[in-house]
């Protein structure tokens, strides 16, 4: 390429890429920091020597652990080379936040900025394809599901203890440890309560949850396990677009693309990609315009509310944050009818994490990739105009859809009906 001189035209918003480079750095150098932090106190050091000295055994490295040599050491203040041990070097490449994002065009399946790691140089891998496990990013599939079987924003769902016979009664736990009363699909979306998720799918069964998936176009299979609901299913940044641009384009699968054309140097076209795809209908127009309405309210009033409140990103979008057990993966996805953008970050090792989500949330640790970045896009006029728009009305039959309570006590026919209920219940899945 370098010395053919093509001339290759893409669907890159230059000034969105940048603006996304300028916010990992914004964001993440200082998160680095802290966790940086926390592997260097006397339990955290010691995590970390345990952590490492599986990995020296598992890579065949034991004997080698001391041996120093020069290599480079990427550093947010700058990239150096400096002598050090393999064991040392191993304890900081495990230590460190990688973190990647994708931006795309929900219509036309234009990709917009493509961020695949903290420093090309020294961490090639690219994070916008790394499969991880999704969190609660994965809930609007499942409540897509739901909103085509039938399912109503303010039909409500159980938020009582539950627990599985046959699964070494496990049962699912809320964020916050709470139990009791009811949720509306809408509140239980909003404030991203696992409870009435898995009461959820319960009721509408894996069949249904995984023919959305594969609708929508992820490649993990799924497993028949009852922490299935709660996000423990794989995938990368690139599909989790993909799945979002369908809520947001009214119910199409469609497929990114990034290549416009390539000429020769003398102007010749050897390549002209004319989009023509075929999108794919997966879901009716109602559940996308349903479940974009319950994602906006995410925005407004639950897990992603820090997008204006300390952000000032005040234009109108809809969205999601996930959270992998023990802060493990950070993840956020958010869209409007003409943007797609998601991020996600956390170490290469799901051992090495922070310790709460005051760092290590989605709402933490993600969410300010992309709030920064598009915090950037308000401030520039004409790439605000281009990328963001509002969302559509409601049509009138649905415009009361999700006027109801997030959450409302149980009455007496309610707790009657309890009484009968069994303490156990049986799970059909694959232990």
């Amino acid at each position: 390429l370098e010395k053919d001189g093509l001339i290759i035209t893409t669907t890159i918003n230059l000034s969105l890429q940048n603006y996304a480079i300028l916010s990992f750095r914004e964001h993440l150098s200082r998160m680095q920091k802290r966790l940086y932090e926390q592997y260097q106190s006397a339990s955290g050091k010691r995590i970390l020597d345990e952590i490492a000295v599986r990995e020296m055994k598992r890579l065949n490295l034991e004997e080698r652990s001391g041996e120093k040599r020069f290599q480079e050491i990427f550093d947010w203040n700058g990239t150096y080379t400096d002598s050090i041990t393999v064991a040392d070097s191993l304890k900081r490449s495990l230590t460190i936040l990688h973190a990647g994002l994708m931006a795309m065009d929900p219509v036309a399946g234009g990709i917009k900025a493509w961020v695949g790691g903290i420093d090309f140089k020294t961490q090639p891998y690219d994070q916008v394809l790394a499969r991880r496990q999704l969190a609660s990013v994965f809930k609007p599939v499942l409540y897509t599901a739901a909103l085509e079987e039938g399912y109503e924003p303010c039909q409500y769902l159980d938020n009582d203890s539950i627990t599985l016979s046959g699964f070494e009664d496990w049962s699912p736990e809320n964020f916050d440890h709470s139990y009791g009363g009811k949720y509306s699909l809408s509140g239980a979306l909003t404030h991203s309560m696992n409870i009435p998720t898995f009461s959820l799918f319960l009721e509408i069964g894996f069949d249904r949850v995984n023919s959305m998936w594969s609708d929508m176009g992820f490649s993990f299979t799924l497993d028949n396990t009852p922490s299935l609901p709660m996000g423990t299913a794989e995938a990368n940044i690139k599909e989790v677009a993909v799945a979002y641009s369908s809520i947001a384009n009214g119910g199409y699968r469609i497929r990114p693309w990034c290549v416009r054309s390539i000429k020769t140097p003398g102007g010749e076209v050897i390549y002209s990609n004319e989009n023509t795809q075929e999108n794919v209908r997966i879901m009716t127009e109602k559940s996308s315009q349903l479940m974009s309405a319950m994602l906006q309210k995410a925005i407004r009033e639950g897990t992603g509310v820090s997008m204006g409140s300390v952000y000032g990103v005040d234009f109108p979008l809809a969205g999601k944050t996930g959270t992998s057990q023990d802060y493990s993966d950070a993840w956020f996805a958010a869209f409007n009818p003409r943007l797609v953008v998601v991020s996600r970050a956390g170490a290469s090792s799901r051992a090495i994490h922070f310790n709460s989500g005051s760092y290590g949330s989605g709402s933490a640790l993600a969410l300010p990739l992309v709030a920064l970045t598009l915090k950037k896009v308000k401030q520039d006029p004409l790439l605000k105009e281009r990328l963001i728009t509002g969302f559509p009305d409601l049509p009138p039959e649905l415009a009361d859809a999700l006027d109801c309570p997030d959450f409302k006590e149980k009455n007496l026919f309610d707790m009657i009906i309890d009484i009968f209920e069994k303490d156990k219940k049986d799970y059909e899945g694959t232990e």
